[in-house]
């Protein structure tokens, strides 16, 4: 999995401050992600946000956040939890203006090399979302801060992607479904005429055996016939 880090002034009381994630310059690493390449739709079924890619260390989300596209960068707005000490912290400085960087990880599913010693990203899926101190893409920055009213719309979005990610994975799931059936249904013809086949098979064994038993027993008949025959004569000749 591959990271950007990218940047963002402090909220207001009541706002949520908003960064961005992710554009088409390179990164210290002369990586670029090309417009569109970047799908959201995983992250946004499990919206988890880390302090510093901290799952990699077995720590625990610090919040979670909402991504999206506009033009040719992505956005990112972080919801901080207060249910630990350390996304406590990190609310505090982000609130203060102390922590102002982002980053995302990602899987690369396409790309090919660029001019600036890195690769150029053609598609790749959103995995998680992270606040950093240090970005990778100077960019990555936060750039404003969202009232009430945009906050409210905002996560409305998100209510509203999310349950359109879940409609289409219950649509797969019931195509896999469908799937099944028919492939059973199949095998079960499969050996439907496998068995009618078997039945035949034995039918006419059986009848090979009929046959073959009444020509053995009309053979032993006829030589039966012949020695009382036989004995008929030898008895009339000695008489």
């Amino acid at each position: 999995m591959r990271f950007k880090r990218m940047t963002a002034a402090p909220a207001a009381s009541g706002e949520l401050p908003v960064f961005q994630a992710c554009d088409t310059e390179p990164d210290r690493d002369g990586d670029r992600m090309l417009p569109g390449a970047l799908k959201l739709e995983a992250h946004a079924a499990n919206p988890v946000l880390y302090w510093d890619h901290g799952h990699r260390q077995g720590r625990l989300p610090v919040g979670t956040c909402r991504v999206w596209e506009e033009g040719s960068k992505h956005f990112m707005e972080p919801r901080v939890s207060d249910a630990t000490q350390e996304s406590r912290d990190v609310k505090a400085l982000v609130a203060d203006g102390t922590i102002r960087a982002c980053s995302i990880g990602y899987i690369t599913l396409a790309s090919r090399p660029n001019e600036f010693g890195g690769e150029d990203v053609i598609s790749a899926e959103l995995v998680e979302v992270s606040l950093t101190g240090i970005p990778a893409k100077p960019k990555a920055l936060r750039v404003k801060t969202m009232t009430p009213e945009e906050m409210a719309k905002a996560w409305k979005q998100l209510v509203a992607d999310v349950a359109e990610v879940k409609a289409m994975v219950k649509a797969m799931q019931a195509d896999e479904e469908t799937e099944d059936k028919s492939t059973d249904e199949e095998d079960t013809e499969d050996k439907s005429g496998d068995e009618e086949t078997e039945d035949k098979s034995t039918d006419e064994e059986d009848t090979e055996d009929k046959s073959g038993g009444d020509d053995t027993e009309d053979k032993s008949t006829d030589e039966e016939d012949a020695e009382t025959v036989a004995k008929f004569f030898r008895a009339f000749t000695t008489k």
